[in-house]
């Protein structure tokens, strides 16, 4: 049976491309993404490639003696199929419906990603992914109803299937066990299942795939609040002044080829006047990689007469630029979302030597401040003693990030007031779209994770009944960073 460094490969591979396995992306707002001609279409597609692609030959490097049912080849196909294709729909549209189109590229990147890999490593890499999540739960609970398991109510809400052959594999590689009390029977870890799902937790880590899945589910989430603007104006009301202080931190003259990252709704590309200080002799590329921000980002572009400004969908860790495109790369609020080493190492690829790098973005939550540590209890108070409690740059890491790329660093500091007087927004903005806690909700089940952010929206709302404006009012910390790019060249595979 393949073990996990047999496998690390595939999960590796798979965190590098489209492909997603537990679609937590569609379920976004707990809503069905799929329409019946859809579903039909993926059945069937997967269907018969399984039929003409698996063996039983593959059963014994995969599982050795394990029972494993016909089924199981043709759920795993499927499943993975139906989440890419959500997937797909979010990362091209921001919406939620899936096409035909994004269900026909969906089959031809799990076909392909099985053919490449071997349907038996491609397998046991699903069974991981599946046991984690199945684990994981089973770890929070403490112990389940078969029931509830079996049902993948509570942390699969999405399948429209039973989990018995999974929880059948489990019970004989020995990580779970059935037992019964007062007369219904219950799941729960063993010894070797908490072990198991120690190690699956560091594969999934290494790999980034949770940290990919946490930042597609932030990009969802982003595409979907429709009023951004107003959303940031409540909390935050002085955001127009700091938009205009950076603007002038970033040394940015009329006539440069400038790129925006992570644009938004385009407060920064229209409202700070980035786009007019360039002007018609330079340029702007204002990118974002949600494609409802640029669309919000685009109509505010109709008033203006800007034919040197385009807009491209595009992830900060992977720009669709030749190296040595432009003169300044820029992001107002951005960075903090992305894998920052990564985002700062194609910021500088892009960049022409001697180019300027800017960013301004928030530092970690001040979580001993009493409002904020009281609003968020209800998960702060489920965190044993974090290295950090939030996900948000600590004061070193975006400068430690810029260290090997830029020269003539300049880091200031500054502090925001920011208002938690609307408990819908503050927890809907913080939790949800800049992921505040992820590192953390990452590892609690789907249903839980939903509740712990209703009682943490209930915590607002009592904290809103009993303090002044005043007194809900937090200065947040925040940095700016400027660097002029090194002058050696950074290629999608490394320094050349």
């Amino acid at each position: 049976m393949y073990q996990i460094e047999d496998v690390r490969h595939v999960i590796a591979d798979l965190t590098n491309s489209s492909l997603v396995v537990s679609p937590w992306l569609a379920y976004v707002g707990g809503r069905v993404r799929f329409d019946s001609y859809i579903s039909d279409m993926l059945y069937w597609g997967t269907r018969d490639f399984t039929q003409a692609h698996w063996r039983r030959e593959y059963l014994a490097p995969a599982f050795d003696t394990l029972p494993v049912h016909s089924r199981f080849p043709r759920t795993a196909v499927f499943e993975t199929a139906a989440s890419t294709a959500a997937f797909l729909a979010y990362e091209q549209t921001g919406r939620s419906t899936v096409t035909e189109r994004h269900a026909t590229d969906a089959l031809h990147v799990t076909e392909n990603f099985i053919l490449q890999h071997g349907f038996d490593y491609f397998l046991s890499a699903y069974v991981m992914l599946t046991m984690y999540e199945n684990h994981n739960a089973l770890n929070y609970y403490g112990q389940m109803r078969e029931a509830d398991f079996l049902s993948g109510r509570l942390h699969r809400p999405w399948i429209d299937y039973e989990l018995d052959d999974e929880l059948i594999l489990s019970r004989v590689l020995g990580t779970t066990e059935l037992f019964i009390d007062s007369g219904e029977r219950f799941v729960r870890l063993t010894d070797k299942g908490r072990d198991r799902l120690a190690d699956y937790y560091a594969l999934l880590k290494e790999t980034g795939y949770l940290d990919k899945r946490n930042r597609s589910l932030r990009i969802s989430h982003f595409s979907e609040m429709e009023d951004y603007d107003s959303v940031v104006q409540q909390i935050a009301p002085t955001a127009a002044d700091l938009r205009q202080s950076f603007l002038d931190f970033t040394a940015i003259q009329p006539g440069m080829r400038v790129l925006e990252i992570g644009c938004g709704s385009g407060a920064f590309t229209f409202d700070a006047g980035l786009v007019d200080l360039v002007g018609p002799t330079g340029s702007v590329v204002a990118t974002d990689p949600a494609p409802r921000m640029l669309e919000r980002a685009m109509m505010k572009r109709d008033p203006h007469d800007v034919p040197w400004l385009d807009f491209v969908q595009a992830p900060a860790e992977d720009l669709p630029f030749p190296d040595g495109s432009f003169d300044a790369v820029v992001n107002m609020l951005a960075i903090h979302l992305t894998d920052i080493p990564a985002a700062v190492k194609e910021m500088h690829r892009v960049l022409k030597p001697g180019g300027i790098m800017a960013s301004f973005h928030p530092l970690d939550f001040p979580m001993t401040n009493s409002i904020i540590k009281e609003w968020f209890r209800p998960i702060s108070s489920l965190v044993e003693q974090p290295k950090r409690e939030t996900t948000m740059p600590a004061r070193s890491t975006v400068p430690d990030a810029v260290a090997p790329y830029f020269e003539n660093v300049i880091c200031q500091e500054a502090s925001t007031p920011n208002y938690y007087t609307n408990p819908d927004i503050v927890t809907r903005f913080y939790l949800e779209s800049v992921g505040l806690f992820d590192d953390h909700l990452m590892r609690i089940p789907w249903v839980e994770r939903t509740r712990l952010i209703e009682d943490t929206r209930n915590n607002g709302r009592r904290l809103c009944s009993i303090h002044t404006t005043e007194e809900l009012t937090v200065e947040y910390p925040v940095q700016l960073v400027r660097g002029v790019a090194k002058d050696f060249t950074v290629s999608r595979n490394g320094r050349a």
